[in-house]
């Protein structure tokens, strides 16, 4: 339902394909060559290259969702991120991210050590959130959790972050 949403650390922007025509999209990536390619594959949408730890948001559009998958747990210092994705946000836009819990993130370098999962996706994990730690990044950033849920037989996880309303 969401009309306008900006994924961070885009990578393929296969989320594209799934969006209807009164959808509009950003993607934003710290791959340029990759970024390059998006601009010219899909016109029709808005792409950035950035260092998303490093730099303030190119855009200045807000957002009813905001998409982080699988990119927060390559972050050493999210808060800025989190800060400047805040205040983008729409009245009651939303956060929504999914990153690997401690067992899928175990599960996983050992795939990569047995060639079955990219050992270069494990080796720039920074941080490993548990609930307790996604609660402490939201609190710290004026934001609350209103969804978290294990799936892939609790492997990874699903946050739900909205402005927090005093």
């Amino acid at each position: 339902k969401a009309k306008n949403i900006l994924e961070l650390g885009c990578g393929s922007a296969s989320l594209t394909k799934e969006l209807n025509k009164d959808q509009q999209y950003v993607g934003i990536d710290l791959n340029t060559k990759l970024i390059k390619i998006l601009k010219k594959r899909f016109p029709k949408y808005k792409f950035y290259n950035s260092n998303l730890e490093k730099n303030q948001l190119e855009t200045k559009e807000k957002f009813d969702l905001i998409l982080l998958v699988a990119f927060i747990e390559h972050l050493k210092n999210p808060d800025p991120l989190m800060i400047n994705s805040r205040n983008l946000l729409m009245g009651k836009g939303k956060i929504v991210m999914t990153t690997p819990t401690w067992i899928g993130d175990k599960l996983n370098t050992i795939g990569a050590y047995l060639g079955l999962t990219a050992m270069s996706a494990v080796k720039d994990h920074e941080i490993i959130y548990n609930k307790r730690k996604m609660k402490a990044l939201a609190q710290r950033n004026d934001l609350e959790i209103e969804t978290f849920k294990y799936f892939q037989f609790g492997l990874n996880q699903l946050i739900v972050m909205g402005k927090k309303y005093k």
